[in-house]
């Protein structure tokens, strides 16, 4: 994309994708990786983590998938089905058991339990999103929850979930299921220097080989933690549309009215209820930046291919209505680049150093 080229960037630093290449180990979330990762060592039965929307539950289950696949036998899935034929096949294809012709799935997942028991594993269900489930599939888990043999479980479930699973949870119909639930966690939100941290951070792990530039100035990192408030998706979101300013008005940095802009495209999202954050926009923002990649192109197009002795530095000044410098005047209105290196948490030697 031009707009990671104007900036010296390799990749989209604030892209909404849970990245595990991205992630910023913060003392909440090392906590509840440990803890879980502990929890399923002493065999626990089912584990729940639950937070806001926004609040990096599915990175910080795909963290756990990567740091605990190699120990038991593991089983992902999202956006998982309420009727408890299909989530059992769901379970079946994810542990990669394929019944029998005359073999239910659910007879073929507890001989697959039994079989990795025997082997010394206690195979691992994790399901995200656990509250789109309802009442109908939480009770499917529970009954899943109840493969074990004489002395053991056969399968351990951690559910991730927004707060909508604790209310599901209380209900009469799922009190054995909450009865089965031996731990629970809740994430956070990041605080302010958390937050600041969290940008410099990400920018550094995007950044070509040898780009030392600040992306972000101090002010725009903090009204961007002061507006999100904290919230992981509403970090990227309002960094995301803060370089697409900068970016069409071809601006080194991102500066603190850039983020102004940013925040007013962004109001549907910053002051709604927390439950309204998993719908984006784009709106004006991802067309400011559409426009300035097309007036670049034009501008390549007119310096590089004059037609009939037109001068296209004085034609899009007359269209913009300033004077155009040449690229090479424009290049060297860049700020040079910040050489110090930074010592922060996360940052490894020979990586470009964290935005100040």
């Amino acid at each position: 994309m031009p707009y990671l080229a104007h900036f010296g960037l390799n990749r989209k630093p604030f892209a909404l994708t849970p990245d595990p290449k991205l992630y910023m180990h913060t003392p909440d979330h090392t906590g509840i990786v440990q803890a879980v990762i502990y929890a399923l060592k002493q065999q626990a039965g089912v584990i729940k983590v639950v937070g806001d929307v926004g609040t990096g539950k599915t990175l910080l289950c795909r963290i756990l998938l990567h740091v605990t696949v190699h120990q038991q036998p593991m089983a992902y899935i999202n956006a998982p089905e309420r009727d408890e034929e299909r989530l059992v096949d769901t379970v079946c294809a994810e542990f990669g058991v394929q019944p029998g012709p005359r073999e239910s799935a659910y007879e073929a997942l507890r001989h697959f339990l039994l079989e990795k028991h025997a082997q010394g594993h206690m195979p691992v269900l994790m399901v995200d999103e656990a509250q789109a489930l309802g009442i109908e599939g939480l009770e499917s888990l529970r009954l899943l929850s109840n493969l074990e043999t004489e002395q053991d479980k056969l399968l351990q479930i951690v559910l991730f979930g927004q707060p909508e699973l604790d209310m599901l949870l209380k209900r009469y119909e799922l009190r054995q299921l909450n009865q089965r639930i031996v731990h629970s966690f809740y994430t956070r939100r990041l605080t302010t220097e958390e937050s600041d941290l969290y940008i410099r951070f990400r920018l550094s792990r995007c950044k070509r080989k040898g780009n030392r530039r600040d992306l972000f100035s101090k002010g725009a990192r903090a009204l961007i933690a002061k507006s999100s408030r904290g919230i992981p998706r509403l970090i990227n979101i309002l960094c995301e549309k803060s370089l697409l300013v900068a970016y069409a008005e071809t601006a080194p940095r991102v500066e603190r009215s850039h983020v102004e802009d940013a925040i007013a495209d962004s109001k549907d999202l910053l002051f709604a209820p927390v439950a309204m954050l998993d719908k984006t926009t784009t709106r004006r923002v991802l067309w400011a930046a559409l426009a300035a990649e097309a007036a670049l192109a034009a501008v390549i197009a007119l310096f590089l291919l004059p037609i009939g002795g037109i001068d296209g530095r004085a034609m899009l000044g007359r269209i913009v209505g300033r004077t155009i410098e040449s690229p090479l005047a424009i290049t060297q209105s860049i700020p040079p680049a910040v050489t110090q290196t930074a010592s922060l948490p996360g940052h490894e030697a020979g990586e470009p150093p964290l935005d100040r």
